[in-house]
């Protein structure tokens, strides 16, 4: 059949929708993917057929669509089958894949209105598409809903790529599995930082309470002491001792020489030492040390640990280079840069390891890889690449 293949992510079905009037108003068949479509077990089988029995295949270039790993593997099939690719930029900036191909600009920058994506490609465009693309004079029709196969046998190679849809841009399933243990770590790291808080406030309470007990019963204690030791004082100072002699105990074997009118004992000794003054309340100590303000209350503290694990795929990961018509691909490069030169080809179907990632700009990047045997071959472009489920997400 000799239509024309819109290669296009869904984010940009508006404008994709506007150009594939335009071109059938301009007299050309149009293939494009639409609800009915998508929502069939059969999509990826029709866009395979509609790509292989195509005339020519119109890329609309955004961002979103490079990241779009179906826009990238319509291309490379298209590039395999040496179909003709007239690129169309709607924003961002033009691929690496198109650094040698005219391509037309109807970018913001470029449009004459300030509607982004108002602009349709000039008339210099169709009549170029015309050199390789059959056209009417009565407007196009749309072959979308027509069937491609019509009874004609598939082609090995055509089969392969019906058996070997790429993955979905974004796996449904990992990624709800993936928000869900996120969202079950933050609630239970929240659930922990509470109980803490709360076990923290608890133990204060606690230690302020032993500590206005302990002040209550240090108070009770001294006053009771000092109670009790005043009459035990005044008894024990009350009590005054007083010595007597008999008249036995008068010593008769006095010297003669001594005289006898002074040597007799008249006076009545006392104990001179004895205390005789009674201790009154006033001398009763009446001052209780009290807890002071600022004597520090130690309070109990906790520590939280939370160890994050790594969720989900990670570099390095396994993958395979792309089916091409010819044996090898000559698309490794030496570095990161399309500028970069080429190493030797390598063989399609070839298992590889994804090492890393890295940009050359914001949305042009490059795959590190090595082979099977971990021994390094180079950079290359991930639209010769088919992920397997181990290697993150583009």
């Amino acid at each position: 059949m000799g239509h024309i293949f819109i290669s296009y992510s869904t984010n940009n079905g508006e404008y994709a929708d506007k150009l594939a009037d335009k071109l059938r108003a301009e007299g050309f068949d149009v293939w494009i993917d639409n609800a009915r479509l998508r929502s069939s077990d059969n999509w990826w089988e029709s866009i395979v057929l509609a790509l292989n029995n195509c005339a020519a295949v119109i890329v609309i270039m955004t961002p979103e669509a490079k990241k779009s790993r179906w826009v990238q593997r319509e291309i490379t099939l298209a590039d395999n089958w040496q179909k003709p690719i007239f690129p169309i930029l709607l924003s961002g900036e033009n691929w690496e894949l198109f650094v040698l191909t005219q391509y037309e600009d109807v970018s913001q920058h470029a449009a004459k209105t300030p509607q982004h994506g108002s602009k349709l490609p000039s008339r210099a465009f169709f009549e170029k598409l015309a050199q390789d693309v059959p056209r009417q004079k009565t407007p196009g029709t749309n072959v979308t809903d027509k069937s491609e196969q019509s009874g004609t046998p598939v082609k090995p190679d055509v089969a392969v790529e019906i058996a070997h849809p790429p993955p979905a841009d974004i796996p449904p399933v990992r990624a709800i599995i993936r928000a869900a243990i996120i969202g079950g770590l933050f609630l239970l790291a929240a659930t922990i930082i509470v109980l803490i808080f709360s076990t923290v406030r608890e133990g204060q309470s606690l230690a302020a309470t032993e500590t206005a007990g302990a002040v209550v019963l240090l108070n009770a204690s001294s006053s009771q002491t000092a109670a009790a030791l005043v009459p035990t004082v005044t008894e024990t100072l009350t009590t005054t001792p007083s010595f007597t002699p008999s008249p036995s105990e008068t010593p008769t074997d006095l010297p003669t020489d001594t005289p006898s009118s002074t040597s007799t004992l008249t006076g009545t000794p006392t104990a001179t030492a004895t205390p005789t003054k009674t201790p009154t309340p006033s001398d009763t100590p009446t001052h209780t040390p009290e807890p002071s303000a600022t004597t520090p209350i130690p309070s109990p503290t906790a520590t939280l640990q939370i160890t994050a694990t790594s969720v989900g795929p990670s570099y390095p990961c396994d993958a395979v280079i792309i089916y091409n018509r010819t044996a090898s691909l000559n698309v490794v490069r030496g570095g990161p840069s399309g500028k970069s030169s080429f190493r030797s080809p390598i063989e399609q179907g070839a298992a590889i390891r994804i090492l890393s990632k890295d940009r050359e700009t914001q949305d042009i990047f490059w795959y590190h890889i090595a082979d099977s045997n971990g021994e390094e071959l180079g950079w290359i472009s991930p639209i010769y690449v088919i992920l397997s489920d181990s290697c993150p997400e583009e």
